[in-house]
């Protein structure tokens, strides 16, 4: 059987202002701080595979735990936030 997380990004800066959709908006201090402990918690869960929107800050936020695990962070567009159009 097969477990599934689904993880949140980490605060950014426009979090409240704005949706912020496919823009490139990095995670800010407390963003990337979440990101470490979402790793340090799930490092011994059993992850192989990560899977990401492809949006700068779900990468950033999956990175730690890619990276306690020994594996790389998959974007996939899929994954991503609805395109709106113009």
């Amino acid at each position: 059987m097969s477990t599934f997380y689904l993880i949140r990004h980490g605060t950014n800066d426009w979090l409240g202002k704005i949706i912020p959709g496919w823009m490139p908006i990095e995670l800010n201090d407390e963003g990337r701080a979440q990101a470490v402990r979402v790793a340090a918690r799930l490092k011994s869960s059993g992850i192989t595979r990560i899977y990401s929107s492809p949006v700068k800050r779900a990468i950033e936020t999956a990175q730690p735990l890619a990276e306690a695990l020994g594996v790389a962070v998959e974007p996939r567009d899929e994954f991503g936030e609805v395109h709106p159009g113009e």
